[in-house]
């Protein structure tokens, strides 16, 4: 994303914060609602809108949606709630996030054009391959109709991706998908790992890549590099979020 609108972007998040949370401060009767907590509804709305724009959606609908959240934040401050409400809203995190306070790992969607380049590449790159994180599982559908000969994995450690992933991938008999944690997945007979995760974790995965995978195997990452390591290819990506593909070998030494 170009400079200018980072910051043009971040000066409207500013802008929307300040008259947000003086509109709420005087709606909830002289801060009765805190104004960090307003500050926050207004992360949430820009942090929103932006994950809408970076899946494709138009500008007219990224108005809409952010204008009806914007609606619902306001009653959800104007009017109390039953504590079952917000428990319902823990177990929905859960069942979508898994556990990202413990992995580190927020739940990410390989783009259609990430599929696209995957599926490229893998035509030069035969062997099992396996998606650490599959979430919905929609890459590995595409990948498995495409390569029907080849035998693909994906580990989800989160039950509701999990369960979209086996409906995605229900009709593919060399697909499996599998309820896990990634850290438990067995890489020896994987040719290809791919992984669309975050910075924190990729340090120690590429230890357990180096301690598991066979000579010669790939670990290929979705924008995020390794420290200190080279990646062999870099196969650039048009997204704002995912920028390009890292293609690390691993020679066994």
């Amino acid at each position: 994303m170009p400079l200018p609108q980072v910051v043009a972007m971040q000066l409207m998040a500013w802008l929307g914060g300040q008259l947000f949370s003086a509109v709420m401060a005087h709606w909830s009767h002289a801060g009765v609602v805190p104004l960090w907590w307003c500050y926050g509804m207004q992360v949430l709305l820009v942090q929103f809108f932006i994950y809408l724009k970076q899946r494709g959606v138009t500008e007219g609908k990224l108005y809409v949606q952010q204008a009806l959240l914007s609606l619902v934040l306001i009653f959800c401050l104007l009017h109390p709630l039953a504590p079952w409400v917000y428990l319902t809203g823990l177990i929905v995190i859960w069942l979508v996030q898994g556990r990202p306070d413990k992995d580190r790992v927020p739940l990410y969607f390989s783009s259609t054009e990430t599929r696209k380049v995957l599926s490229d590449w893998l035509e030069l790159h035969p062997g099992c391959f396996i998606d650490l994180g599959c979430g919905n599982g929609r890459l590995l559908a595409h990948l498995a109709e495409r390569f029907p000969d080849r035998k693909f994995y994906g580990v989800e450690q989160a039950l509701g991706p999990w369960l979209l992933a086996r409906f995605y991938c229900r009709h593919l008999t060399n697909c499996q998908i599998i309820r896990s944690d990634l850290w438990d997945a067995d890489l020896q007979q994987m040719a290809v790992v791919y992984v669309f995760l975050s910075p924190q974790p990729m340090p120690r995965l590429w230890q357990k890549f180096r301690h598991e995978a066979s000579p010669g195997a790939w670990l290929l990452s979705n924008s995020f590099a390794i420290d200190g390591e080279i990646p062999q290819e870099i196969v650039p990506l048009t997204g704002p979020l995912q920028q390009c593909l890292l293609c690390y070998a691993w020679s066994g030494c």
